[in-house]
């Protein structure tokens, strides 16, 4: 049925700054009288977003409808589904493993395009974190994906740090061995890997890092938005790049850009830029994902044939 009329729309300004997306308005009117937009019968709002990929589309999308909020508000969750590959049985799909420390909003967003069908072929096969208690840990298992924790010790002495270090992400590796990952992906995971490590897995190694690289580059997070805003940039975004010993020097795959208004329009702090990139972080991991499993399948052909 039809939502009822005169119910307050909150979140619309939010819902704004997703990149690349515009909310249009349908069964909406607006009170001069107290500024407010509300329901006025029917459909409210729709959002539409632009991106390479269906699935990196739908997460835009889907970003700015979360802002959204009213009294009875309800929305569609199988919109940009992708129909499975033609043939794409599920050893054939791409196996991915995540390694954090925070909250892991970026992996909320390929968890709902795989749930949503928005993403197929692939899957989530490990979620690791250096700290128990870690969001991204309680994320993972709250949607049963497998997850595993490694301690790392700590030292006043150089030589005892390195050492500690290799054999903790030695445990890593081994966890992610096991789970015969195609490809892993650091979402907020604070800690510099070993040169062993990063050449286990090259070339499978994806970062996402919060701003146009090399632009800001060895920051992290809530500073890095903080130095673009200070830095009177006109634009930022998040880069995706490959893992190396250097710390965000690995080879740059893809980056997504917004604009930054001036310093005085961010009265939260970094809070409402910080929204704006990890959403195309999101959008971003969708996309190299996509990427990623079409090789593995057009490997697949390949070998078959052969």
């Amino acid at each position: 049925g039809s939502y009822q009329k005169g119910k307050i729309i909150h979140g619309l300004r939010k819902a704004g700054t997703i990149p690349n997306t515009t909310i249009y308005h349908a069964g909406t009117s607006y009170d001069a009288e107290t500024h407010e937009f509300k329901t006025s019968g029917g459909r409210v709002l729709a959002a539409s977003s632009l991106s390479p990929t269906i699935a990196s589309s739908s997460s835009l999308s889907y970003s700015s409808l979360l802002s959204l909020c009213f009294d009875g508000m309800s929305y569609r969750k199988d919109i940009g589904r992708v129909l499975p590959a033609f043939g794409l049985q599920s050893n054939v799909a791409l196996r991915v493993g995540v390694l954090g420390s925070t909250k892991g909003t970026d992996l909320q967003a390929i968890i709902d395009a795989i749930e949503n069908k928005r993403l197929s072929g692939v899957e989530i096969v490990a979620v690791g974190s250096n700290i128990s208690s870690s969001g991204i840990l309680e994320r993972a298992k709250k949607h049963n994906l497998n997850t595993f924790y490694v301690k790392y010790g700590n030292s006043q002495d150089k030589g005892e740090r390195e050492k500690i270090r290799i054999e903790g992400d030695k445990k890593v590796q081994n966890e992610l061995t096991k789970a015969n990952c195609d490809v892993v992906l650091l979402i907020g995971w604070m800690r510099i890997l070993s040169i062993q490590f990063t050449e286990f897995f090259q070339g499978r190694l994806l970062n996402v890092h919060p701003s146009l690289l090399p632009k800001f580059g060895n920051t992290m997070d809530s500073d890095t938005h903080s130095m673009v805003i200070d830095s009177d940039e006109i634009e930022t975004g998040c880069t995706i790049h490959r893992v190396t010993e250097k710390v965000d020097g690995g080879e740059i795959i893809l980056q997504k850009k917004c604009g930054v208004t001036r310093k005085g329009d961010y009265p939260d702090g970094v809070d409402s830029l910080k929204n704006k990139v990890q959403a195309l972080e999101g959008a971003a991991f969708l996309e190299i994902l996509e990427k990623f499993r079409d090789e593995k399948i057009q490997s697949c052909k390949r070998k078959r044939r052969g």
